[in-house]
């Protein structure tokens, strides 16, 4: 929920300072209203957002609609959103920094119970302004990234520090008509920044770790706006690289952690990948601040400045695209990547191949599971533009075979259509398997003839995630740290479970545990904790393993190498 501020200098009790949250929230009710009058039919996005980390949708959806609001809505519209008169202001390198020295706005830093500590206001205040100037330091003089104007030919910028009530992480504002710096196109503007006095009750990054998040989404987007433009259908490039810079200033904190969810509660790429990827909703675009960790991985961090650079005469997915095909590729080759990437998170991701933090991320929403075996079948399914999904196929020879008999396979359809990336008309297409097919087809390595039809075919492609079939064990990590599971990738199987044992290489026997049969990529393993009969971790050394299951047995070694 958008918050704006009211300065008080009496302290105020609690229920007093419900009574004020109340107001604010009547106050926010009446601002949604106003703008909601001259929301557009197409608009990209909605009004009521499902989080609320920044209100920068506001300042852009009041720039849109500017020239339809009547004086007297623009007047008030200035009254809700308006700065208030605070008690005390000070210069800390680039920034002037107005705060409260009483009241319900009154800043404090956070004990290590995360209370507010008494008098630590001023404390605050020093904190606030230093992590400013290196935010500041960080993307101007590191990354290169224009900084933003100052207003009324100021030499500092204007942050001011206000009670949120843990609704809102911060804000970027600024004025259609007082703010617009003349004669760009897009049009830009001179801005200042809110932030919360104490980030107390934040569940996902309280205290500091809230604070320094926020002034690295903030003073971000005050460079975007004032530096390279507004452009309020690309609403969802502004968050997800202010999001996505959040990780690269401060990676210690992984705030953006909490917008990654597979749940179909949670609007997150991980749970709608097939929602368009320039959409935005108060949630999707901070999800996809992983696109920014795929670029920077990938490529380089210095692409997205590229990409901003360009924007200034382009739109967000023009200007992605040139910086792209500077390096040799393109936003459609790169958004294919990016598809098959997100369909390698979670516990058993590859952080070397694939995101350096793609185990604490969620694993990608999938549509259910459908059997082919070994006769014509397809299915049928929407997406939008510039979105994919991903389908589980169960490869059978009868369909009276269960899917443990089977190989499994991830059939990943991808609409690529940039044309139409703004339409919110899903696009359909079908998808056939067969046993065999003429030259429309596309035969897969397991023998499947597969094709998509679509009317516009050089819009779309897919991506078939066909696991190997293995004859033996194949064993990883090895060597063997000890600070993780030991994975043994086995051949298809009928038993759900294992007998693994494990000897030291003089046959003295270490451990012996039945073990279930999991599935990882639709691969069968077993996993062991690497601990001894007795519970303790097993020592450095080489040791032999035996798996029995399905009346076999297989051997091998594997090395363990402790600190």
């Amino acid at each position: 929920m958008f918050i704006f501020c009211i300065s008080f200098i009496l302290d105020i009790s609690y229920s007093q300072n419900r009574q004020i949250l109340s107001v604010w929230e009547q106050k926010h009710d009446e601002l949604i209203k106003i703008l909601s009058q001259f929301a557009e039919k197409n608009q990209i996005g909605n009004f009521i957002q499902e989080d609320n980390k920044c209100g920068l949708w506001i300042s852009m959806h009041m720039q849109n609609q500017w020239s339809n609001f009547s004086e007297r809505e623009k007047s008030r519209l200035r009254e809700i959103r308006g700065a208030s008169a605070f008690e005390v202001d000070t210069i800390i390198g680039k920034f002037r920094i107005f705060y409260d020295t009483s009241g319900i706005n009154e800043p404090a830093l956070l004990d290590e119970n995360m209370e507010r500590i008494p008098h630590s206001a001023r404390s605050y205040v020093d904190t606030v302004g230093k992590y400013l100037n290196y935010v500041w330091h960080y993307i101007i003089d590191t990354l290169g990234y224009e900084e933003p104007p100052f207003r009324n030919g100021s030499s500092v910028y204007t942050v001011s520090i206000e009670e949120f009530g843990s609704t809102l992480y911060g804000e970027t504002l600024f004025d259609p008509d007082f703010d617009i710096i003349n004669n760009y196109d897009p049009p830009r503007y001179t801005s200042e920044i809110k932030i919360d006095n104490d980030y107390a009750g934040y569940v996902e990054s309280p205290g500091l770790a809230g604070l320094k998040v926020t002034l690295a989404h903030e003073l971000h987007h005050a460079v975007q706006i004032g530096s390279y433009g507004i452009r309020n259908k690309d609403m969802f490039f502004y968050e997800i690289t202010s999001t996505w810079m959040e990780d690269v200033i401060f990676d210690e904190v992984n705030d953006y952690y909490q917008y990654l969810s597979n749940s179909p509660l949670r609007r997150s790429h991980f749970s709608y990948p097939n929602v368009g990827f320039v959409r935005y909703n108060g949630s999707i675009e901070y999800s996809r601040a992983i696109w920014g960790k795929y670029i920077e991985k990938r490529f380089d961090p210095g692409l997205m400045l590229s990409a901003w650079s360009y924007f200034r005469n382009e739109t967000a997915i023009n200007a992605l695209d040139h910086s792209l095909r500077d390096r040799g590729s393109s936003f459609r080759s790169a958004f294919i990547e990016w598809s098959i990437w997100n369909l390698n998170t979670g516990p058993d991701a590859d952080t070397i191949k694939y995101y350096k933090e793609g185990k604490h991320y969620p694993t990608i929403a999938k549509r259910s599971t459908i059997v082919y075996a070994q006769s014509t079948r397809s299915f049928v399914d929407t997406i939008d533009a510039v979105s994919c999904s991903y389908r589980p196929v169960c490869v059978v020879q009868n369909i009276q075979d269960s899917c443990e008999q089977g190989i499994r396979m991830y059939v990943t359809v991808i609409n690529i259509n940039t044309q139409n990336a703004y339409s919110l008309i899903p696009f359909g297409f079908i998808y056939q398997m067969a046993p065999d097919g003429d030259e429309t087809y596309k035969k897969l390595s397991n023998g499947v003839f597969v094709k998509l039809d679509v009317i516009d075919p050089e819009n779309w492609t897919t991506q078939e995630n066909i696991p190997a079939i293995v004859n033996d064990v194949f064993i990883y990590p090895n060597p063997y740290f000890g600070s993780a599971f030991l994975n043994f990738r086995l051949p298809p199987l009928k038993s759900n479970t294992a007998l693994l044992t494990i000897f030291k290489i003089n046959m003295d026997r270490v451990q012996s545990c039945e073990l279930p049969v999991e599935s990882a990529q639709f691969e069968p393993l077993i996993r062991w904790d690497g601990r001894d009969e007795n519970g303790k971790i097993i020592s450095s050394g080489i040791y032999i393993y035996v798996i029995s299951v399905d009346g076999k047995n297989y051997t091998g070694k594997f090395a363990v190498l402790q600190e």
